[in-house]
């Protein structure tokens, strides 16, 4: 079943420009999928589209089969979460445990379940004994894991990260790319879409889309798209650390190109 489905979706700000032009892509249930680009090239602004927080101009947007419309976006906005880039113009609750509380209060759930999800949630992005902590107390990677735990109580189906790592310092940066790979493991059928510049999370994606100018250039899984390095280039982004690594030891003579991560690497070269 797909999760997502975009089809020819075009967008403009101030109806000259597209900034969104003509794209289309689908995102299977269980997926994985990363969105890079540079600065201005749509990506953020597609993530909009897609929860209706912008309307396009054409074209048109299904969310688990349903389209979406000003009929449909509240059933729509319900099986999505979206973690933003600033955590701070997202912690709304005067401590931790009052932000994962925010978003079930608003769903109506009984006070006497909610102790326990929040629990639940807190406990699996390592946030625990934080409950009582203040925003001012908490690192920027604690916040977004906060987020996370918040979207999580809520069982999206859908989770879109908007460049939901940009603005953290490499240990925040781990910290909520592991997070969000144990919380996959545990839920196979949940959904992440992540607009983002990292491109080592992309490496580790199940599909990478990269948008340039408004327009989806190249998609594929990660071996497929980062195999087009002149294409990369031609736009300025960077190969991963693990396709670079490949390349310098082909040089060498020895083939790694079956390895999809580096720890299966090392264990080959270490043989």
């Amino acid at each position: 079943m797909r999760a997502l489905e975009v089809k020819n979706l075009f967008f403009s700000y101030d109806g000259k420009h597209d900034a969104v032009n003509d794209v289309s892509f689908a995102v299977e249930r269980g997926k994985y999928v990363s969105i890079i680009g540079h600065n201005g090239s749509g990506k953020s602004t597609l993530a909009k589209l897609i929860m209706g927080l912008l309307a396009f101009k054409k074209g048109e947007v299904k969310v688990f089969d349903e389209v979406l419309s000003t009929a449909s976006l509240h059933a729509i906005r319900s099986r999505i979460g979206i973690v933003f880039q600033n955590p701070d113009n997202q912690f709304i609750g005067a401590t931790v445990k009052d932000d994962i509380a925010f978003g079930l209060e608003n769903r109506l759930v009984p006070h006497e379940e909610m102790e326990d999800i929040i629990l639940k949630f807190a406990d699996k992005v390592h946030m625990s004994d934080f409950l009582e902590s203040e925003p001012s107390n908490l690192s920027g990677g604690q916040k977004q894991r906060v987020a996370i735990a918040g979207i999580l109580a809520m069982s999206p189906d859908l989770v879109i990260l908007d460049e939901a790592t940009s603005m953290l310092d490499p240990k925040g940066k781990r910290e909520v790319k592991e997070t969000l790979f144990v919380m996959r493991e545990e839920n196979p059928n949940l959904t992440i879409l992540s607009i983002t510049h990292d491109i080592e999370e992309a490496a580790l994606s199940d599909e990478v889309i990269v948008m340039h100018q408004g327009k989806v250039i190249l998609s594929g899984n990660p071996k497929e798209v980062f195999a087009q390095e002149d294409k990369l280039k031609a736009i300025d982004l960077d190969l991963p650390f693990i396709q670079k690594l490949k390349k310098a030891l082909k040089k060498q003579g020895i083939d790694v190109d079956n390895f999809a991560n580096l720890g299966e690497m090392a264990e080959f070269l270490c043989r």
